[in-house]
């Protein structure tokens, strides 16, 4: 899906914006699926704002979109629940995988703007079948975070532990507890002992919306991303983390800078965290007292 923007000059909303790929064959069925869906979502709390099929929006390609208008991203946490339980909604997507007409679909969610524009950034790769990602309201006003989430392996049972990645100042998520070395990454080996596992990009890093003050020169501004800007945005992401989980407290691994970020906010908010694990912090240093030099040639 390529990159569009949708426009609100009423209220502030959130939009959910489903891009399904679909074998190029069976557009029949997808549009069967579209109309069997509509009664299901209206009744799960959302409102449809229309379905575009590739003959009457994008042309000959082989991805349909729906949008579906919701009052807030705590509503789309509740539609999306609701959805998922609906009897009538696992018909429909049996009946869609029974005729083998999707090939993949990824629900993407974005607040508004204060009622301005909606930067809609879709078609994030993902880096294993199985990821999900996410983008939640930063605490800057308009400006969005990007969580990616890995879930325990399939083999086995998850107890809904939870860890969140905190990276540094060089690397954002994909790169860091998400890259693969030999076809392995530390994100794999904790979802294979049943850990959930999410990866959060900082403004400014990864697929996160950046700092306006980034596009104008540096002199400009004061220094953007400084720890304790970046502690709100990982509590952002975090309390967002627990809702969805289930959970009051979550665990963080956090990487270099990143353990001066995770460090003031287990310091502000003790009770979001379960474990903190730092993996190479930066550390206050003492300066050595003058006695302890050694002196040239002793």
């Amino acid at each position: 899906m390529t990159p569009t923007s949708f426009w609100s000059q009423e209220k502030r909303y959130a939009y959910s914006v489903y891009s399904l790929q679909f074998n190029s064959d069976k557009l029949a069925g997808i549009n069967e699926y579209f109309e069997n869906e509509q009664r299901v979502i209206e009744r799960s709390g959302g409102k449809i704002v229309g379905y575009f099929l590739p003959t009457d929006f994008a042309g000959p390609t082989d991805e349909a979109i729906g949008l579906i208008d919701l009052p807030s991203l705590a509503a789309y946490e509740t539609y999306r629940q609701a959805l998922a339980d609906d009897p009538d909604h696992k018909r429909n997507i049996a009946r869609l995988e029974q005729k083998r007409c999707r090939r993949g679909d990824e629900p993407v969610v974005y607040p508004a703007r204060g009622g301005g524009m909606i930067s809609a950034l879709t078609g994030a790769a993902k880096l294993d079948p199985r990821e999900e990602h996410f983008r939640v309201p930063g605490p800057h006003d308009g400006l969005s975070l990007f969580l990616r989430y890995l879930p325990p392996s399939r083999d086995i049972a998850a107890d809904g532990r939870t860890v969140v990645f905190v990276h540094g100042g060089t690397f954002p998520s994909a790169l860091s507890i998400a890259h693969r070395f030999d076809g392995r990454s530390w994100r794999d080996e904790l979802c294979e002992v049943g850990f959930h596992v999410w990866g959060l990009d900082f403004h400014g890093f990864g697929l996160s919306d950046s700092y306006p003050e980034m596009a104008m020169p540096a002199e400009r501004h004061p220094p953007l991303g400084r720890a304790a800007d970046c502690s709100r945005q990982l509590e952002q992401a975090i309390r967002f983390i627990g809702r969805r989980q289930g959970m009051s407290r979550v665990s963080m691994i956090a990487h270099s800078w990143g353990t001066i970020v995770a460090g003031d906010l287990a310091a502000r908010c003790p009770e979001l965290v379960d474990r903190l694990v730092f993996f190479g912090p930066i550390a206050r240093r003492v300066p050595r007292a003058s006695g302890s030099v050694c002196p040239a040639g002793g």
